[in-house]
């Protein structure tokens, strides 16, 4: 990768960063097209984002992608947003444009990528448990609002979360009140939902669950379990979905679709599918 003083810099703002593949991504696609741009990972404090959203423009920084703990926190610091990022109030795609900061939410595009993928909408999702109410969930249900859901399912540790999600999707007609439910995160209520769940989305940040103690019949034969991290590529969640006799999904190409939609952001190109594809599965183990 040639450096100069021409180079185009973009960033990954979180706190951690080490573990992000979006610099081994973005810079897959940089090279195969011959651009000359580099992307790096900024560790960022929360309380040191505002500073470092302001040097955006000081620095000349052309975009930045966004992960935890600032995707909804980095919102109202910015001067405009796309669509999803307004309805979400959650952002991981900032564009410099000449000064102005324009935020973006590219996870609805890459949950709908995955779909699309590994189901090839052969069968529409009728009834979808959610586990989780943080930004990946919005980003999910907002994508799954595309969907004629016979019924939404959302599960939270906080149940205000979860409430507020399904409010919010009511209130801006994404589906209607009466298709959303909000249960507790517990094992006697996930237990009915997932029974009579064709999709389960786990998108929650940490696990609380020891999913091999749940044992008996949890999960019908055609239900799919997608679960939204992708490092290691199985994960607790998924090993206890497939023991059920469910196919299991995992996130990688969630990630590779948001990824594909912020590199078009930042370049105007059409992104390289295969060559980013090709460096995050030389990547995850």
């Amino acid at each position: 990768m040639k450096l100069d003083g021409k180079t185009r810099v973009f960033g990954l703002f979180g706190d951690p960063v080490e573990h992000s593949l979006s610099p081994l991504l973005q810079n897959a696609g940089f090279i195969s097209l011959g651009l000359n741009y580099c992307y790096l990972p900024f560790r960022v404090s929360p309380e040191k984002l505002q500073d470092a959203v302001r040097a955006l423009p000081a620095l000349n920084i052309s975009g930045i992608n966004v992960t935890a703990p600032h995707k909804e926190t980095i919102f109202p610091l910015l001067d405009e947003h796309s669509e999803e990022a307004l309805f979400l109030k959650a952002v991981n795609t900032v564009r410099n444009e000449n000064g102005r900061l324009k935020g973006y939410n590219t996870d609805v595009f890459g949950f709908s990528f995955l779909m699309e993928r590994k189901m090839q909408r052969k069968k529409e999702p009728e009834t979808v448990t959610l586990l989780g109410a943080g930004g990946a969930a919005k980003a999910v249900a907002f994508s799954l609002s595309y969907f004629p859901l016979k019924e939404l399912i959302i599960a939270n540790r906080t149940g205000r979360k979860a409430r507020e999600l399904a409010e919010l999707l009511s209130s801006e007609q994404r589906l209607s009140r009466e298709n959303v439910h909000v249960i507790p995160l517990d094992e006697t209520a996930l237990h009915a939902a997932m029974k009579r769940s064709t999709i389960i989305v786990h998108a929650l940040s940490s696990d609380p669950f020891a999913w091999s103690q749940f044992s008996g019949e949890w999960l019908s034969s055609d239900c799919t379990a997608i679960d939204l991290r992708y490092s290691p590529r199985t994960t607790p969640f998924l090993d206890w979905a497939r023991s059920q006799g469910t196919a299991g999904i995992n996130g990688l190409d969630m990630l590779h679709g948001q990824g594909l939609q912020a590199f078009e952001i930042f370049t105007g190109k059409e992104a390289p599918v295969l060559e980013m594809e090709r460096a995050l599965l030389t990547a995850v183990k």
